[in-house]
């Protein structure tokens, strides 16, 4: 039984997120429909990241366990059957223990903010308007901390599945953009907890608008208090932009 990695990118404001729904469309159960009916029997796969529903993915992987030949056209025939806000990237044939969620080595995540009102951003960006200013040099202190800790215990949304609240993370910065009003945060770790990158994004902008102290913020992280987390942020304003691997992963590509 050969193994493959499937990548792909998605719209997700539409959906419920990444992981199969019963009663809801996820954008596993579109892959995995598209899959069975190119390969013409029952395919389940394994993602990588399982973003929030409303969020979106420049880049996404999940595996799947195949014994034949793959079909021709494989990529142009699973695009032509999933809708315009999903498309198959690639196709890869990998080592058989390799595993789209626990091999990665790194994950980064994007958040975007606009402060001004834009009919064009509404699906694909946080809508946050605010009286006066935010100190983003102040924020980017409170993202210059998240290195120095590694239990995010207060920022984690409960979740059955989680077996630990560590994550290591290796840069998280704001960027700001005057002249639209917009913020963009980045943000780059091993893993990443349900609701955290939101939790945050939103507990940050409270630092940055002065309604919490850098200290209190700090405080949060060390000790796992989760009462003044702020988990308002919508899921569309998060993308899932890149996931690393091991180089050690030499992958033939389908078209």
């Amino acid at each position: 039984m050969a193994r493959y990695f499937i990548e792909v990118a998605y719209k997700g404001f539409h959906y419920h997120g990444w992981q199969r729904q019963k009663n809801a469309v996820g954008i596993q159960n579109l892959i995995e429909d598209a899959l069975s009916r190119v390969f013409k029997t029952e395919i389940q796969v394994k993602g990588a990241s399982r973003t929030d529903a409303g969020a979106h993915a420049y880049q996404n992987f999940a595996h799947f366990d195949w014994d034949d030949e793959i079909p021709p056209k494989p990529i142009f025939r699973l695009n032509y059957l999933l809708p315009h806000d999903v498309v198959v990237k690639g196709l890869y044939r990998v080592p058989d223990e390799a595993h789209a969620r626990f091999s990665a080595l790194l994950r980064t995540y994007v958040y975007r903010v606009h402060l001004k009102r834009n009919p064009f951003l509404e699906e694909l960006s946080y809508y946050y308007p605010i009286p006066g200013t935010l100190d983003i040099s102040l924020m980017n202190r409170a993202a210059t901390l998240l290195l120095n800790y590694n239990d995010y215990t207060a920022f984690a949304r409960s979740d059955p599945q989680t077996y630990s609240m560590k994550c290591y993370i290796t840069y998280a910065r704001w960027f700001y953009n005057k002249a639209r009003q917009q913020l963009v945060f980045i943000i780059e770790g091993n893993r990443f907890l349900r609701g955290m990158v939101r939790g945050l994004v939103g507990t940050m902008l409270r630092v940055g608008r002065g309604l919490m102290p850098i200290e209190e913020f700090e405080h949060v992280l060390r000790t796992g208090h989760k009462e003044r987390v702020d988990f308002s942020p919508p899921g569309h304003g998060l993308y899932l932009k890149r996931l690393k691997y091991p180089f050690r992963f030499v992958w033939e590509r389908w078209t």
